[in-house]
């Protein structure tokens, strides 16, 4: 999803699991045991990340956060625009989008998508990272 947002497109596949804290691990052993021919990370620390991540197709298991902004399509549970967002801000494993691609993603983001700015706020408060999530969006708005 975040390729869509971005100048600089990477051309790996990450798809990102986000699981119940009791779910984590009995979901990584099972994406693990299917051989799905690319790597398979659990809650990766950064160095985990550089070492395993960059250059090749992953699957990266993380810890759902509580009242993560989520909503249903097509039947299954994703994550609403806010939670991707906040999320770039921080996360080890997005690390491939930081820098001035971050501030590329939040602008076309807010272009494309009805951002709703109370949860991403929420959301960027219970995460630590509002004021860098706000800083971001006054240098947007600022441009």
């Amino acid at each position: 999803m975040l390729a869509s947002f971005m100048i600089h497109i990477p051309i790996i596949d990450y798809v990102f699991v986000d699981v119940e804290k009791v779910g984590v691990e009995s979901v990584f052993n099972a994406l693990q045991g299917m051989n799905l021919g690319r790597n398979v990370l659990m809650t990766p620390s950064l160095e985990e990340c550089n070492r395993y991540l960059f250059g090749t197709n992953a699957i990266v298991v993380r810890q759902l956060i509580g009242q993560s902004p989520l909503t249903i399509a097509d039947g299954c549970v994703v994550p609403r625009i806010e939670k991707i967002l906040v999320d770039l801000v921080g996360d080890n494993e997005l690390f491939f989008a930081s820098g001035s691609e971050t501030y590329n993603i939040y602008e076309f983001a807010r272009e494309r998508n009805n951002v709703n700015m109370s949860k991403l706020l929420r959301y960027a408060s219970r995460r630590n990272r509002k004021d860098k999530v706000v800083e971001i969006i006054n240098s947007i708005d600022n441009d």
